[in-house]
Parts: structure tokens; C-alpha cells; sequence
């Protein structure tokens, strides 16, 4: 089974992610980026994907993006934006720092659900090819 780290500081987001998620996902619920890189920096193993809002409290998630992709340890974490943004540069920005998918907010979890899938998709395919 793919674990599934998210990262968002609304509680109502979280707990509607893990909901759709939990069934076909390990689900492992964050809601503060410092605890989070902190906890990735000491993990063993890495989650498979990682769902991160970009309003994060006290930093940018286009920071936070940033150091996950320019380090050795993460920089292989799967990384799905959700954003309220409705700016398109802020969704290219993303794009350009690593982020292997974008969704929009208001989430539609059928819609949330099925780029996670694509997502493992794209790992499990990956995968047979090593």
C-alpha cells in the first residue's frame, strides 16, 4: 500500500483528504511544514506522494517545495499542490521546482483521489521498469 503524506494547515482539509484517502492509502495527516520537514528529515522511509497546500502558516509552500526538491533525502517524494491560488504563475512556479501535479481548490476529491491514483500509477510503472 502507497503512503500518503499530507500537509495542510486547515484541519477540515485534512480530515477530508485523509476520508477519501484512507481507504486505498496509508494517510499521514500534518498540519505544520517545520514538524513536517523535521519529521522527514529523520524518516527512514519516505512517504510515496506528498498532498501540500501552498498557504502554509509562517512559510510559503513554494518554499517548503523548494527544500523538499533540492534535497538528496526528499527530492523523490511525488509532490501534488493543492492551491486556492487562481494566479497561473503561482501553478507554473510549481511546476518549475518540482511539483508532479497541481489541483485547485475548492477540492473535488473524485478529482483528488484520481491524480493520487495517477500519481502511484506513474511509481508502480516506475517501478517495473527498475
Amino acid at each position: 500500500m502507497y503512503s500518503v503524506m499530507v500537509l495542510d494547515n486547515s484541519e477540515v482539509e485534512l480530515v477530508a483528504i485523509q476520508k477519501a484517502l484512507e481507504k486505498d492509502y496509508n494517510v499521514i495527516a500534518m498540519n505544520n511544514a517545520k514538524q513536517t520537514l523535521a519529521r522527514l528529515n529523520k524518516a527512514n522511509i519516505m512517504p510515496d506522494l506528498l498532498i501540500m497546500d501552498l498557504m502554509l502558516q509562517g512559510v510559503s509552500g513554494l518554499q517548503v517545495l523548494t527544500r523538499l526538491m533540492t534535497a538528496d533525502k526528499t527530492k523523490s517524494i511525488r509532490v501534488i499542490i493543492i492551491s486556492g491560488d487562481k494566479d497561473a504563475s503561482t501553478e507554473i512556479e510549481a511546476y518549475r521546482i518540482g511539483a508532479a501535479d497541481f489541483v485547485k481548490k475548492p477540492l473535488n476529491m473524485q478529482i483528488l483521489k484520481k491524480r493520487v491514483e495517477m500519481q502511484t500509477e506513474f511509481l508502480e510503472n516506475k517501478k517495473q521498469i527498475r
